[in-house]
């Protein structure tokens, strides 16, 4: 089904990162997107492995309680997203595999995580099917939406900042079908690296960033080199920060130094679009995308019924009163106007002269009379000549007519005698007397 309620004009995003949680809302003006609202509470939420439950709660119910929010989208950049690649004997049950699969080869209890898993087309056989599936603790997910259900919100979709850098790069047509690509970003004390081939993410790498204990340089060089074995000279190294200098990577660099947060915001944007318009997305989420729209539509969508219902019975009442009105003003004025007839001497006088006239008519003339008509439109009619006494009538007929205009005339003017007939080439020349 797609989103067609109303016309959507502006989305609201909730970006998750390690020391501060952002809030955005956004709109699309041609080919840039504006933002209409932002809001910003820094607070500490993950660092070394750890995430901060206490402190997500209050840090949310700031920009709650201060913004009204209603299509919502929730981006978590944290760097303990699990990605894995799994190739399984294809199956109807996917998901019950996958499962099956995890608790056997995962090291960590499987039950604990929220999952989303994408079939990836290109390497599917017949006999098997290759899956990007996607982990994040599952304790964050609940923990999200106990606190955004508070307030009658629920979300359109919760993805990974992987998702929204793939919805960017895809959109923005950065990417080259037939090339590889190693990318790297920061945002929010978050690194991220992507290994994408055809179009299909290979690899990723989150890592925790803390510039007064890990220098930056160091940091990407030793994910370069941790992948370098699996990258090709051909490969493109594209950074979406301010431009360096890497000595050790001798692949083709190329640098976007727009802030992070606009490739989050644009991503964003596209996700919503996407989800609109029933396209998969990575979501976190346990509710269907359009179960969640709808829900957060209903309360808008009761005010709307109910006010249109209102205004409605109003326009009905008034037509009714003013109808009623009118008809009761135009009953007195036909009452008013209205006369008693009295029938005086003059009216007397002409109702019996109408009646010595009317006595002394023939009835059968009458019929006659009105028998014209219907003898005017019989077939071949030619000439009728009409007199009190008796009246003639003729028809010039085809031949193989004859017999059946004979038997129309005997049913429809039973009165009618035949007093002439003549052939004159083909056809035949008929006279009744009538």
């Amino acid at each position: 089904m797609k989103f067609d309620f109303f016309k959507e004009k502006y989305f609201d995003l909730l970006i998750i990162n390690n020391k501060d949680i952002s809030y955005f809302r956004i709109t699309r003006e041609k080919t840039k997107i504006k933002v209409l609202k932002s809001e910003k509470v820094n607070v500490e939420l993950f660092s070394q492995g750890e995430f901060y439950f206490s402190n997500l709660e209050p840090a949310l119910q700031i920009i709650l309680k201060k913004h009204k929010l209603t299509e919502l989208g929730i981006i978590l950049n944290l760097p303990n997203i699990i990605f894995q690649k799994i190739n399984l004997t294809t199956t109807t049950s996917a998901k019950e595999a996958i499962l099956n699969h995890l608790k056997i080869n995962f090291p960590l209890m499987i039950e604990n995580y929220s999952l989303f898993y994408k079939q990836d087309k290109y390497r599917t056989s017949p006999s098997l099917s290759t899956f990007n599936v996607f982990l994040i603790s599952k304790k964050i997910i609940d923990s999200l939406l106990t606190i955004i259900e508070k307030y009658g919100l629920i979300p359109i979709f919760i993805s990974p900042s992987i998702e929204i850098f793939s919805q960017y790069l895809l959109n923005k047509t950065i990417l080259d079908f037939n090339e590889e690509y190693l990318i790297f970003s920061l945002e929010g004390n978050t690194l991220s690296a992507f290994l994408i081939h055809n179009l299909r993410l290979e690899k990723t790498i989150l890592e925790e960033y803390d510039s007064e204990k890990v220098n930056l340089e160091l940091l990407i060089s030793r994910i370069y080199n941790f992948l370098k074995s699996e990258l090709t000279p051909t490969t493109k190294i594209i950074f979406f920060m301010e431009k360096k200098d890497f000595p050790e990577i001798t692949q083709q660099k190329m640098f976007f130094p727009s802030p992070t947060i606009n490739v989050f915001l644009e991503g964003g944007y596209f996700a919503f679009i996407n989800i609109l318009a029933e396209r998969q997305v990575i979501d976190f989420s346990p509710f269907k995308n359009y179960t969640a729209y709808f829900l957060n539509r209903l309360p808008s969508i009761i005010v709307f019924l109910s006010v249109y219902l209102f205004i409605l019975s109003l326009l009905i009442s008034a037509s009714y009163f003013v109808l009623q009105d009118k008809f009761k003003k135009e009953t007195e004025s036909l009452a008013s106007g209205t006369k008693t007839i009295a029938i005086d001497q003059n009216l007397q006088v002409q109702l019996e002269n109408l009646k010595n006239i009317t006595s002394q008519l023939d009835p059968e003339i009458f019929t006659k009379f009105s028998s014209l008509n219907n003898i005017k439109n019989l077939p071949g009619f030619e000439s009728l000549s009409f007199s009190p006494q008796n009246s003639i009538f003729s028809l010039k007929i085809d031949n193989g007519d004859k017999e059946k205009i004979k038997s129309q005339i005997s049913q429809d003017f039973p009165q009618a005698k035949l007093i002439e007939e003549n052939i004159i080439e083909n056809k035949v020349l008929l006279k009744y007397n009538f």
